[in-house]
């Protein structure tokens, strides 16, 4: 299915696979004119195609920039440009060797160097494989084919299924032999109602799953609820980061990218702390407050608690039972009571 784009040196299209959807554009870059132009629509086509799917990207093309983190003997302006644009949109080369994808000789010299780029997203990085420069084939141009191989066999991931239970054989007949004589003294047992005995012919038949066979290590995740969209971000952002390390063979260029993956796992710290407790709060803000936090009121309002049972303040100070209730009530619900004390108790 082909893509707008609102340049001309950009190409793009998306490809169905078993595996979803996956954004594939080829991009020329020029050496000097236009490139700051091309690299912002290029960055607008790549957010705007994967602003609804799961983020599955091939960037190909001539960017023109030079860079020992795909190959290249050496890193000028325009091969910083482009680590900038792969950095921002969280794309990884999958340049292999040091062989130059681009070689001619002009006025007599011969010039070579590897500007020719294979990207991909993260999630892909595993599937792409074998990228070669074909210097042996012909073409018409002064830089070499270059092939390389995306697998896209589908493969069942913990949150594909829900399977608890090993298949084996041997396990399900052991599990058919203790069953039969569970259920058999269920049938025997006196006459209930039909909710009853379907909880118990459930009961017996899971306790005895779970003593004859082993579990399956894919089962389906929890949910995350207080996961948001900038962690996940920069959970991509980091591991971005961490393949480019991987692959960057340039020492100074490689300690910028270490010390920019500390910022950023400092930075996703902070939001994971932020969004656990916007989260707690958000859920106890939903609960009735007469029935979950006013008998705890009442509680230390009336019972005699030694003073390591209350709640401290801001500096450290025990508060009273009465003060300690009202500000478990203060901090859990904070659109219907009034703060006295601002203190962060989870």
């Amino acid at each position: 299915m082909p893509l707008k784009s609102n340049s001309s040196y950009i190409a793009a299209c998306k490809i169905f696979t078993t595996d979803g959807w996956i954004t594939l554009t080829s991009v020329y870059i020029p050496p000097t004119v236009k490139r700051k132009e091309i690299i912002t629509s290029l960055t607008h086509l790549i957010r705007t195609s994967t602003a609804t799917d799961q983020e599955q990207i091939i960037c190909c093309g001539d960017f023109n920039g030079r860079s020992t983190q795909w190959g290249d003997e050496k890193t000028n302006a325009n091969g910083l440009q482009v680590e900038e644009m792969l950095e921002a949109n969280q794309l990884v080369p999958v340049n292999h060797g040091k062989h130059p994808t681009f070689s001619a000789v002009r006025s007599g010299v011969l010039h070579k160097s590897i500007v020719d780029l294979t990207c991909v997203s993260p999630n892909l990085l595993a599937q792409s494989h074998d990228w070669k420069v074909r210097a042996d084939s012909s073409t018409t141009s002064d830089h070499y084919a270059i092939t390389f191989e995306l697998s896209v066999k589908y493969k069942f991931t913990a949150f594909d299924s829900t399977k608890v239970f090993k298949q084996i054989p041997k396990s399900w007949r052991n599990f058919e032999n203790i069953a039969t004589q569970k259920l058999d003294s269920v049938h025997r047992a006196r006459e209930c109602s039909v909710e009853i005995l379907a909880a118990r012919y459930t009961r017996a038949a899971t306790e005895t799953a779970d003593y004859t066979i082993r579990k399956s290590q894919k089962q389906m995740s929890r949910k995350c609820f207080w996961k948001n969209s900038t962690i996940v971000a920069l959970d991509r952002r980091i591991n971005a980061l961490r393949r480019s390390i991987s692959v960057c063979s340039n020492s100074e260029r490689r300690d910028s990218l270490r010390k920019r993956l500390t910022e950023l796992r400092s930075e996703v710290s902070s939001h994971i702390k932020e969004a656990k407790l916007k989260s707690w709060r958000d859920y106890t803000k939903q609960l009735d407050a007469s029935k979950t936090w006013d008998p705890v009121n009442k509680w230390l309002k009336n019972s005699s608690v030694i003073q390591s049972q209350c709640l401290t303040d801001s500096e450290n100070k025990f508060l009273s039972a009465a003060d300690s209730g009202m500000l478990l009530l203060n901090t859990f619900f904070l659109m219907i009571r009034n703060i006295t004390i601002v203190l962060n108790i989870l």
